[in-house]
């Protein structure tokens, strides 16, 4: 069951039906654990559920005629939602939700941890959703909102990040710059606190600092509460970011940024990340102020339909002056092509992959290769 209106924004589990429920499972309810309210809608409350619903007494008793009173309807409805033994709230009545605000991320970096490709949201723009809603019946006291560091280690040697471009943004939030010591702890909230009363729902934001120390961060977000008397911490709500923005341009040797038109591409950085030091330097000589450097399509690539197999290329960005005196970027559709996938054919084919995997390449990016990686299989040059 879902509620749509404000105060109610969150799901709950009902029991309903004319006859009332056994000890036994009322007994279960009043220690339940999960983590929404569930109704019991029986019995004699059964009849006032129905009563209160003009469209089912018409359809399930068309031969009942009474209705209730306006006063009786404003208390029916409080005994439905509130009254004991018709609304079992949760024992930690506050529910806590972390989601990332901006999916897909404008930007993700790419490394590897021996033979692990790793996927991490990148420190640009890194907000989340918080969410806290009280589930119970009694108001609750929000005292504390924690943010602990589980690891942190230092950027790896070579990094790839694919960035999309920017889009809209929601100032609303609470900044953070996580501590990089594991286990450390950073209190966002006391001794502020925040009153939730029964079924109410905010919403926050969670930024990262843009301070924040360059590394590999996994944290966990949890909430101190107290509610009915007692002092309880939410189970903690786990993310991770590789802090790079700002680093990106200071090593440019192992440092490559290329970005990516609609999505980012896995497989094809676990290929770039492996390339030989003089193909990853070849790229990098190439970066400048005055392009815009992709993998794959570009914008005018897909609006043209171009047809066109996988590449890292780059196109310039033409300055141009307004009357006021501003300057603004415009991107002029010339390609230069800086590598292409026969470039780094052999050392796909020196990783070994297995035909599936090739194929896969092919399918997923709409390279135009799947004749030659037929003549690689049948030359057992790879795996099958």
């Amino acid at each position: 069951m879902w509620h749509y209106d404000n105060k109610r924004l969150t799901g709950g589990f009902v029991i309903v039906g004319p006859s009332s429920i056994s000890n036994e499972l009322r007994e279960f309810l009043e220690e339940h654990t999960f983590p929404f309210p569930i109704f019991n809608w029986t019995g004699e409350v059964f009849v006032k559920l129905v009563l209160l619903c003009p469209e089912a007494k018409k359809n399930w008793f068309p031969i009942v005629t009474s209705s209730p009173t306006i006063e009786d309807i404003h208390q029916w409805q409080e005994q439905l939602w509130n009254t004991p033994g018709s609304c079992y709230a949760p024992k930690d009545p506050l529910s806590v939700s972390v989601t990332i605000e901006n999916d897909p991320s404008y930007r993700v970096a790419y490394f590897m941890r021996g033979h692990q490709l790793e996927k991490w949201e990148t420190d640009f723009e890194f907000v989340h959703r918080l969410g806290l809603y009280n589930a119970g019946t009694n108001p609750l006291i929000v005292h504390s909102l924690s943010i602990r560091t589980i690891t942190y280690e230092p950027l790896p040697r070579r990094l790839l990040v694919q960035a999309k471009m920017k889009g809209k943004f929601n100032p609303f939030r609470f900044i953070y710059k996580p501590i990089p010591n594991n286990g450390a702890v950073q209190e966002m909230l006391s001794p502020k606190m925040r009153k939730l009363d029964p079924g109410e729902t905010e919403i926050h934001r969670l930024q990262l600092a843009d301070s924040a120390i360059p590394g590999c961060y996994e944290l966990e977000i949890e909430v101190g509460y107290q509610a009915n008397g007692r002092e309880i911490v939410s189970l903690p709500q786990r993310i991770r970011v590789c802090v790079c923005d700002a680093q990106m341009n200071s090593d440019t040797g192992n440092r490559l940024s290329l970005y990516v038109h609609g999505k980012h591409y896995d497989v094809l950085a676990k290929l770039i990340l492996g390339m030989l030091e003089e193909k990853w330097k070849q790229v990098n000589a190439k970066m400048g102020t005055g392009w815009m450097v992709y993998l794959g399509p570009t914008i005018f690539d897909q609006e043209k339909g171009r047809q066109m197999p996988w590449v890292i290329q780059r196109i310039p960005i033409e300055s141009i002056s307004h009357e006021d005196g501003s300057i603004e970027g415009n991107l002029v559709d010339k390609p230069e092509i800086l590598l292409t996938l026969d470039d780094v054919w052999g050392e796909i084919v020196h990783k070994g992959m297995s035909k599936m995997k090739l194929l896969e390449l092919c399918e997923l990016y709409g390279l135009d290769h799947k004749e030659v990686v037929r003549n690689l299989i049948s030359e057992n040059r790879i795996g099958r």
